[in-house]
């Protein structure tokens, strides 16, 4: 399993908003972040690490988001509503 924190910056209101992703790294790319790679036309069949999906996550978003590697322990350790795991 990979962890992958997304953090939005409301600009308007400096309100920070952090979710962590749980999954594989096949799902993460497909299920979770395929709309985010697409606008960024990355092709999924190039991101072949964790550290490389973030780094075209990052490439790809939009203003006040931003991606980072996360690990299992601060997923266990995140609020119930700021976590998503693979179904």
């Amino acid at each position: 399993m990979f962890y992958v924190k997304s953090i939005h910056k409301n600009r308007e209101t400096n309100v920070k908003r952090e979710i962590i992703w749980e999954g594989t790294l096949e799902y993460l790319k497909e299920r979770v972040f395929s709309y985010t790679l697409g606008c960024g036309h990355f092709q999924n069949d190039k991101i072949n690490t964790i550290k490389s999906l973030v780094t075209a996550l990052n490439k790809s978003a939009d203003y006040g988001f931003c991606y980072k590697i996360s690990s299992k322990e601060e997923f266990d350790n995140a609020s119930e509503d700021s976590k998503r795991a693979m179904d």
